[in-house]
Formats: structure tokens, C-alpha cells, sequence
């Protein structure tokens, strides 16, 4: 059975220090409560910041916990560190226009915080959000938000880490996308650089640059793909810095064991993006072109430079028609097809500085104003690369 449902806020705010402070000084069960409040801030309340309209209830249904004993207690914990806030009386209202804004807020959600506060869709902690119709009764075990899947999904298992490792790393990866300036997570904060490719592959014996046949000064590079983005140990470190280990792990362990978590919950994914130069020498190097994402539809719209490249390679006679795309493979792919081989077409001059770096991709990036201009500036990136492939000389 469903029920009509609508909600426009489609995405919420969390504060990444207030968050932080919540983990450090909190138990994990007041840190699921604290952003399943925050969730529920009400953006158009000019008279109370950061005031949430979620009660009790509304925090059962994201995390299970019960509301008549549980989340009562937690919300307790997190005002006794100041994270909420009750409703105080507005000055220079009266007491009717007050009590008409006051009258659905149930706390305040850290008000002082507001300058680092990272935008997560609403579907992180409810699938249905925004949904026309939702199923009527949701049971723990029914309900499959990601959130909750998080929550619980160290619970019964030898030596589980508290899930609010995965939440911190989350947010933080959250803090730090943008489609604009780095097409993805930004790389300083994890990545892995695609190797030059050293070794015969699916067409026997490649070079790692070769010539573009019919093209004077624009060459083939072909690089190896390494393994999955790695969290960087200078940001691991400021990020578990301070925080209690319950297994005295090492910063760096932590946030290895929190990606992992968030890999296998399928919260993030992996991209591999042509840059004009390494971010980490170059001070003004810019992402090119993203060559290929992985995860299927939820982190890419399944428009993949690769066979546009290989159409060229192909046109061109650079690799045989025949060899690119041999009768044992399945149709339409190439030779290269789950090889961990990609290839990319640069002007000869820009080969010495190009890279490929794997960076990390996010589920429930929220539709937020500057994530649009982000995805129009990834799109327009995608238009230009294609401009330069289309001005090939091929067959």
C-alpha cells in the first residue's frame, strides 16, 4: 500500500566540524541522530537558523533507533554538548509571529555552524525522498537506505570499527567533490596515477606512446590502470587526528578501512580523468577529459570517451581494425575491454606532461546549484575533447 508524498527539500546541510565534534565527544548512536536531524532543518526558517522540524519519529525511520527510549536519550547527549539547540524567542517578534515560527521546530542544529556546512541528498538517509508515493509501513529490515546500511554494517562481525568512520570519511569526500575544478574528489585527498604501460597487452607488443598514424603531431598513450583510489596519509591523518581508535589503529588505517566500507556499500566509485599535468607539481594543471567512469548509471551517464578513441585509433590504422576489435569479443567491445588498459589521443608536445589519475566518484552528490555547473563543465570538457577527436584525419 503507498501514500502521496512530496518534499522539495531535496538535499540537507550538515556541518563537517560539528559533525567531527559529534564523533569525538559523542556516542556513535548520537552521531547517527545528530545528522538525521540535520536532515531535517528547514531552510526557509529565517527566524530560526539551522531549526529542525524532525521529531522523534522521523529519526526512528532513518536509523532504527527506537523513539520512545533511545532518541530521546541521544538527543539529551548531543544538547548537553551543545550540537542542538531548543528554540529560543526570536528578538523583535511578537509573541504571535514567534510561536508561528517556532511552532514546528523541535532543536536547532549547531546555528553557530554555517561556513562549512557539505550538501548530501535527501536519498542518503531516505530512498523514497521525493518519491510520489512511498510504501506506508517501513520495518528496519525493509527499510534500505544507505545510511542504514552504514550503520549496521559492522554490527555481528569480529573486530567491526564503529560505522562512524565510514560516516566522517563520507562527508569528508562529500566536502571535497567538485566536478568543476578536479572532476571528482579532489586528487590531494585520494587518487592513484594510472602507470605508463610497460608490458604486452591484449594485441601483443604496445608502446606506451606511439604515433597517430595520418596525424603529424598527435600521438597514442596507452596507461595501466593501478588499483582503486587510496586516501592520501596527510589527509588521513587530519582527519583522525584527535579521534578515539577503539583497535589503536593508525590514521592512515582507518580511513582504509572506511573507503572499504564505503566500496562495498556502494557509496563510491572510481574515475579515471586526463589532466593537462600532474595537480601535484603543476600549479595551473586542469582536468581534460574524464576517460571512463565505473559503477554503472549511478556515477555516470554512460557516455565513455574510450570508444570514441578507439574509433579513432581504428580509423586511423594506428592499431589494425581487426586486432581493436577481434571476432572472439563480445560485439561492439574492444581487445582492451577489461584489460585495465586505456588510451587517450594528445597533441605530441602535451605528452610528456599528460596524466591519468583514478580518483574517486560519490553517490548522492546533491543537486545543488554548484553541482549543476559542475556537470555543465564536465559536459563541456567532454564536447571539447570530442572536437579534438573529431578533427582527426582518419579513413
Amino acid at each position: 500500500m503507498l501514500e502521496e508524498r512530496s518534499d522539495d527539500r531535496v538535499y540537507f546541510q550538515i556541518s563537517m566540524s560539528g559533525l567531527r565534534r559529534v564523533i569525538q565527544s559523542a556516542s556513535d548512536r548520537a552521531a547517527a541522530v545528530y545528522i538525521t536531524l540535520a536532515a531535517g532543518v528547514d531552510h526557509t526558517n529565517a527566524k530560526y537558523p539551522r531549526a529542525c522540524t524532525h521529531g522523534a519519529k522521523a529519526v526512528e525511520g532513518r536509523t532504527g533507533l527506537s523513539r520512545k527510549s533511545s532518541v530521546p536519550e541521544l538527543v539529551e547527549e548531543l544538547l548537553g554538548i551543545d550540537a542542538l539547540q531548543r528554540p529560543y524567542e526570536a528578538v523583535g517578534s511578537d509573541a504571535a509571529s514567534q510561536e508561528t515560527a517556532r511552532q514546528a521546530v523541535t532543536c536547532l542544529v549547531d546555528p553557530e555552524r554555517t561556513e562549512d556546512l557539505i550538501d548530501i541528498d535527501q536519498r542518503f538517509l531516505d530512498p523514497y525522498h521525493g518519491a510520489e508515493k512511498r510504501p506506508v509501513r517501513r520495518s528496519v529490515k525493509g527499510v534500505n537506505s544507505d545510511f542504514m546500511r552504514m550503520m549496521y554494517a559492522q554490527i555481528g562481525r569480529r573486530g567491526g570499527r564503529p560505522f562512524t568512520d565510514a560516516l566522517l570519511l563520507y562527508c569528508a569526500l562529500m566536502w571535497h567533490f567538485d566536478l568543476e575544478r578536479h572532476a571528482g574528489v579532489d586528487p590531494r585527498v585520494a587518487h592513484t596515477l594510472m602507470s605508463p604501460l610497460d608490458e604486452a597487452g591484449p594485441i601483443g607488443d604496445l608502446e606506451h606512446v606511439m604515433p597517430l598514424f595520418h596525424n603529424d603531431g598527435h600521438c597514442l598513450v596507452l596507461v595501466k590502470e593501478i588499483g582503486f583510489p587510496c586516501i592520501s596519509d596527510g589527509y588521513a591523518h587530519m582527519l583522525f587526528k584527535d579521534l578515539a581508535s577503539r583497535r589503536q589503529e593508525a590514521p592512515e588505517d582507518r580511513a582504509a578501512a572506511a573507503l572499504d566500507v564505503l566500496r562495498s556499500l556502494g557509496l563510491v566509485s572510481a574515475a579515471h580523468v586526463l589532466w593537462t599535468a600532474s595537480p601535484f607539481t603543476e600549479r595551473d594543471s586542469a582536468p581534460l577529459a574524464t576517460l571512463y567512469v565505473k559503477g554503472g548509471s549511478t556515477f555516470t551517464d554512460g557516455r565513455h570517451l574510450q570508444h570514441e578513441i578507439d574509433a579513432v585509433v581504428k580509423g586511423s590504422d594506428t592499431i589494425e581494425g581487426r586486432a581493436l576489435y577481434p571476432r572472439d569479443v563480445e560485439e561492439g567491445k574492444s581487445a582492451f575491454s577489461g584489460s585495465g588498459i586505456y588510451r587517450y589521443i594528445v597533441p605530441e608536445d602535451e605528452v610528456q606532461a599528460s596524466v591519468v589519475l583514478t580518483q574517486l566518484r560519490l553517490k548522492h552528490v546533491a543537486d545543488s546549484d554548484s553541482h549543476r555547473a559542475g556537470l555543465v563543465v564536465e559536459s563541456l570538457r567532454r564536447d571539447g575533447y570530442l572536437a579534438y577527436l573529431r578533427s582527426m584525419e582518419v579513413a
